[in-house]
């Protein structure tokens, strides 16, 4: 209600209790002489001096049983306001009438005030000393408010003197509050005095609802508003004047906390509410239940404020009530966490272009070394029906971060400084549609710590730490929820993780939810998009040079499960596009992982210049690669199933698994469909543009760590091309136990003729290896026509080989090759051929040819060489240098009739000399016959020799 309106409705009702009282008395002192015009003319004089209406009805004056006056229906207005009074009865003092003196006793009556007072029962028993009167009253009724009929009572002792009186109330209630008044009332003595009347005294309230009574305290949170209802045990010390309202001394409990302080309005003039209340140690989420994400129902009141909101437009006659509310406590406890000298002070804000009035709350408090600083604006609101609007400002500086961790082991971030700025926006008065309301920027950073992940372990409660040197985060925030003890954010995440050499940098977009059951730190998110950029500087990187990594994809994580994945995910690294999908979870035994993949990289010399830091330039075939593979694993397996690598030329598919418990073991079954050794033979040449400084290999090479590696499969090539020779139907089986790598039964198809071998190789600070292979009558046509050359060889022939050798270090091959060789033919025939392959003249055949040598120091020797044909025999031997690729040869060729001609083939394997040693007269005489022969010996041997070299 309105101050003025206020006033005039106390003056009206003070005036119609006094008028029986003045009434009456002046009825029993001049009733014999005229009632009537004298009561027609006091009633005239009274309505004057209050300036109010007064109509009676009837004014009757009894003797019996009690001498009394009633006065009926007695009406007093002023203004438009209007009080009624069924009946007023007063009863005086009936001795002091027999004086010829009246003094009233008691009065009692009922009073209507429309539309505000539905009823009001009073009694009042008065008694008169000197000039002193005392007044025990009793006051019951009703009053309305918006349709709401509000119970009201007052019982209390008043002792009125000339210039002050003295209350006692002993009982004052309105709707569910009330409580107690001590107070003594100062009027003005005639001088004039700028404070009087004042009224000051001591007030205790055993139950106050600020929420019901007063508007302020409706434009808050539910949970504020459940703890302004119930203030209890409120004391308060006061002074009340012309010129304001003093409070020096208040003492309430609210919250489960004790609160002492002062209060009140420092003038009427401009009259705004001041309250400075403190407590020694509060919890905020007792007084403000949503901190911990309770969601209180908001009292439910069946009439407005009897204040006006902060803000409500004005209405005729209108005061506006401001207010100043300091709030503090020495500890402010929010969960496990210690806000030290808190303090939040609630002030109007702006006002908007509707009149509607903001309600400001700030706050300030010490944390861990650090300081927080908040600002809350909440938008006024006409009545309850319209939602709340919240402008949040939340600073962080300069946090202790290991304390901070300790008492929110939620949080998988350890730092040793923390600070964060937060501004959002909302609305709602509930909870839900808060969170479902907020938008804003959250960013943090933090310096000097530690990221901390579950470790896979056997089941126990272990973590592993990833230092950084800061950790920066930032949040574009669209809404959020509360749901299963959870908070999830949802926005655009953006974070900076830097360590001395690496920058790890994520963004994600979607719906993060934070805490849980689990004591340890939970970050839980489903099908968010987003990015991961990897950059490692050369100390850091795997690799000679920095690297560069970025992933994208849809990300999902349950971390309270150790639940991770990533589908359609894109990845870039070391030139390499990847393309697939993976889901990593944690159960007793450690990490498990499963998931599809596609690579591709078109250019591997980049790929392998990032890796290596060296320009090379890879044989054609190896240039571009496609791998397409389904991949399962744990920490101790991986497997790799439906595996399709493919190079330009060659194709390999098939599965792997590889074990890594208390040795290494790749267990795998590979077939290809052609394998051409040819077009990628060779190391990969450093690129002729540039000449990079090259790593030096090692002089000795130590192999012992293959003793602890395992592996077991088999080797499928369709066809193999290896030195222009075809191989069908290879099948390698390949055994690695203990260092020491066994190929017992190879096998192929070597131009129509099967291929045996086997090998063994050991390990150890080099390697030590044997093999040995045979091919029985193979076609030596074909065999000869594919390996190519000026010399075309055609029969059935026969090659069995053993290799050994022993290896320190590189470049020992073939300086390092032993062994032996055997090879024969037959049916044979020898022919030339152009560099085209085309064949030249006719065919020289014979029936058999055959040799054998030994292999040492990469020296092939041998001297028993024979050619058997018609009419021409050839014997001899010599040596073949794999070294230097050169050959010394001396041949004896027999014909029927003729003398055996001497014959020395030398020089360059691939351009040898050949020389006869024989008189002139025998070359002469000979001529054509003996070049001819020297072809054949020459093509046989030349050509034999580069099929198998």
């Amino acid at each position: 209600m309105p101050p003025k309106r206020s006033h005039l409705v106390l003056c009206l009702v003070t005036a119609l209790i006094l008028l029986p009282t003045v009434l009456a008395a002046a009825l029993y002192c001049l009733a014999q002489i005229n009632a009537k015009p004298l009561a027609q003319r006091f009633l005239t004089e009274f309505s004057t001096d209050i300036a109010c209406t007064v109509t009676v009805g009837e004014v009757d004056i009894v003797t019996l049983p009690v001498p009394s006056v009633i006065v009926r229906s007695l009406t007093v207005e002023r203004d438009g306001v209007s009080i009624a009074a069924d009946s007023v009865i007063l009863r005086p003092d009936f001795y002091a009438l027999f004086r010829g003196e009246f003094l009233p006793r008691a009065v009692s009556g009922t009073l209507r005030a429309s539309p505000w007072l539905e009823r009001l029962d009073f009694t009042a028993d008065l008694s008169k000393q000197d000039a002193t009167w005392t007044v025990a009253t009793d006051i019951r009724g009703h009053f309305r408010k918006n349709e709401a009929l509000l119970p009201f009572s007052l019982r209390g002792t008043a002792v009125v003197e000339l210039q002050q009186a003295r209350f006692e109330i002993t009982d004052m209630r309105l709707g569910d509050d009330g409580g107690q008044l001590s107070a003594v009332l100062t009027l003005p003595d005639g001088t004039p005095s700028p404070n009087l009347p004042s009224l000051q005294g001591r007030l205790h309230l055993d139950h106050l609802s600020l929420t019901r009574w007063f508007g302020f305290a409706r434009n808050l949170t539910p949970g504020l508003q459940v703890t302004l209802d119930d203030i209890t045990d409120c004391a308060l010390e006061f002074t009340l004047d012309t010129q304001g309202l003093s409070v020096p001394s208040i003492a309430a409990h609210a919250a489960n906390a004790r609160f002492t302080g002062s209060g009140g309005v420092e003038s009427w003039t401009n009259p705004t509410v001041a309250l400075n209340l403190s407590a020694e140690r509060l919890r905020l989420e007792t007084g403000l239940p949503e901190a911990a994400a309770e969601l209180p129902q908001a009292p439910i009141f069946p009439h407005e404020a009897l204040t006006p909101k902060p803000g409500a437009p004005s209405t005729p006659n209108s005061i506006s009530i401001g207010y100043d509310i300091r709030l503090g406590a020495r500890q402010l406890d929010y969960g496990p966490l210690p806000l030290n000298e808190a303090l939040v002070v609630i002030r109007p804000g702006s006002t908007d272009k509707n009149g509607m009035e903001d309600t400001v709350l700030t706050a300030d408090s010490k944390l861990y070394n650090g300081t927080v600083y908040g600002q809350a604006t909440l938008g006024a609101t006409l009545d309850d029906r319209h939602d709340i609007t919240y402008a949040i400002t939340l600073r962080l500086r300069d946090i202790e971060g290991v304390p901070l961790v300790r008492a929110l082991p939620v949080i998988p971030v350890h730092s040793d400084r923390f600070q964060a700025d937060c501004n959002i926006t909302s609305q709602g008065r509930e909870l839900a549609l808060f969170l479902a309301n907020l938008k804003g920027n959250v960013a943090s950073k933090a310096t000097r710590g530690f990221v901390r992940l579950p470790k896979p372990s056997t089941g126990k409660n272990e973590t592993k730490h990833h230092a950084f040197a800061d950790l920066d985060a930032t949040l574009a925030l669209r809404s959020a929820v509360w749901e299963n003890g959870r908070l999830g954010l949802n926005g655009q995440w953006q974070n900076t993780l830097n360590t001395p050499g690496v920058t790890l940098r994520s963004e994600l977009s979607g719906m993060v939810y934070f805490g849980g059951s689990s004591t340890t730190g939970t970050v839980d998110f489903q099908n968010c998009p987003g990015i991961l950029t990897l950059s490692l500087q050369p100390e850091q990187s795997p690799f000679p040079a920095s690297m560069q990594a970025k992933l994208a994809g849809t990300f999902s994580c349950q971390s309270v499960n150790s639940q991770f994945s990533v589908t359609d995910a894109r990845l870039n690294a070391l030139g390499i596009d990847a393309q697939g999908s993976v889901q990593l979870s944690e159960d007793k035994s450690g990490f498990v992982w499963q998931g599809k993949l596609a690579a591709k990289s078109g250019n591997l010399d980049d790929t392998l210049r990032l890796a290596t830091g060296t320009p090379l330039r890879l044989p054609q075939a190896l240039r571009s690669l496609t791998l397409e593979t389904a991949f399962k694993g744990s920490g101790q397996e991986l497997a790799l199933s439906t595996l399709r690598v493919r190079f330009p030329q060659t194709a390999l598919s098939g599965n792997l698994l590889l074990f890594w418990q208390q040795q290494p073991r790749l267990d795998f079954d590979l077939e290809a469909d052609h394998l051409n050794i040819d077009a990628i033979r060779g190391n990969p040449l450093p690129a002729a543009s540039k000449k990079p400084e090259r790593k030096s290999l090692p002089a000795i090479w130590d192999l012992r760590f293959l003793r602890t590696v395992n592996a077991h499969g088999e080797l499928r090539v369709a066809r193999l091309t290896a030195w222009k020779l075809q191989l069908h139907s290879v099948k390698l089986p390949i055994s690695l136990t203990n260092g020491q790598l066994t190929c017992p039964a190879a096998s192929a198809v070597f131009y129509e003729a099967p291929l045996q071998g086997k090998c063994t190789i050991t390990f150890a600070k080099g390697l030590n290896f044997k093999s040995s292979f045979s091919a029985e009558n193979f076609t030596l046509t074909t065999a000869s026509k594919d390996r190519g050359g000026n010399s075309a060889l055609g029969g059935k022939a026969t090659l069995t080989a053993t290799l050994r050798g022993a290896l320190t270090g590189p470049g020992q091959l073939p300086a390092a090759l032993n062994g032996t060789a055997r090879f024969s033919v037959k049916n044979g025939s020898y022919q030339k051929c152009d560099d085209n392959g085309t064949l030249k003249g006719k065919p020289t055949l014979f029936s058999a040819a055959s040799a054998s040598a030994i292999l040492t120091a990469g020296v092939l020797r041998g001297n028993d060489f024979h050619l058997q044909g018609d009419g021409l025999v050839i014997k001899g031997g010599g040596w073949f240098d794999l070294n230097n690729d050169t050959l010394d040869c001396n041949y004896i060729v027999s014909m029927n009739n003729l003398p055996d001609i001497p014959v020395h083939i030398y020089g360059s394997m691939d351009k040898s000399k050949t020389s006869i040693h024989a008189g002139k007269v025998i070359l002469n005489t000979l001529g054509d016959i003996t070049h001819g022969v020297v072809d054949i010996l020459g093509g046989v041997v030349e050509g034999a020799w580069k099929i198998f070299r």
